[in-house]
């Protein structure tokens, strides 16, 4: 069984398959439990749901834990809603995060292309990929894009950068929304980006509210929180 092959002009270098070299937990126990430790090193994991489930609060626990295990994480923030005093407040080193704000897909995989030549950086989270637009809309003055051209962005993204995330074992979070896919028949929700975003990620985090949580202040009961049910719908790691 072979890793990788890398060709050089007259050598190959060979390693075998081993396990994952480490995990990257989210310090929530039951969801770490789920995730067998964490989040695998080399590999795309999809967080995806509806609105307001708390996707963005989960990535930005496993970017604190990354932090407090010597991790220099780099978040792409595409829905322009990033709170630093939040952040914190989950226990975010803000001074020390590589923050990004991007709106364009092509430009994001090449930036996430070129930062992984840097050791020391193990998670990438793009927070989220449903709203990043292909540079074609850009270009165009009535603003829109040509069918398929978001799912065809992103899959050209990530051919680009799945091998140098493998061999530098680092981790690509992407966090997504739901979209009605509507058919004659039928209308259900499935996650952006495409078929091969969905067949590019090794694990596939589904993310619903199961209830909310409220508490009693002068005799009226104040929305306090919900309670979020995490599936792991997808999952091709040991």
């Amino acid at each position: 069984r072979i890793r990788y092959i890398k060709m050089h002009e007259k050598e190959g270098v060979y390693l075998p398959v081993g396990e994952v070299k480490f995990r990257i937990p989210s310090d929530i126990v039951s969801l770490d439990r789920l995730l067998g430790g964490g989040l695998p090193s080399g590999k795309i994991i999809q967080l995806y749901g509806h609105e307001f489930v708390g996707k963005s609060s989960i990535a930005l626990h496993f970017i604190a834990s990354a932090q407090r295990r010597g991790y220099n994480p780099v978040f792409i923030d595409a829905e322009n809603k990033y709170d630093s005093n939040y952040a914190k407040a989950i226990g975010v080193d803000v001074d020390n995060l590589y923050y990004i704000g991007q709106s364009f897909i092509e430009i994001t995989f090449s930036m996430i292309y070129d930062m992984l030549q840097d050791p020391t950086i193990k998670l990438f989270v793009i927070d989220s990929i449903a709203s990043l637009s292909p540079q074609i809309i850009d270009e165009k003055e009535d603003a829109t894009s040509p069918i398929g051209s978001h799912a065809r962005a992103i899959q050209n993204g990530i051919n680009r950068i799945k091998n140098r995330l493998f061999e530098n074992d680092a981790i690509l979070l992407i966090v997504n929304q739901e979209r009605t896919d509507i058919k004659p028949q039928y209308s259900s929700l499935k996650p952006t980006g495409g078929m091969g975003l969905q067949y590019a990620s090794s694990i596939k985090i589904d993310c619903t509210v199961t209830s909310a949580n409220r508490i009693e202040v002068d005799k009226a009961r104040l929305l306090s929180g919900f309670t979020t049910q995490l599936l792991i719908k997808k999952s091709q790691c040991p």
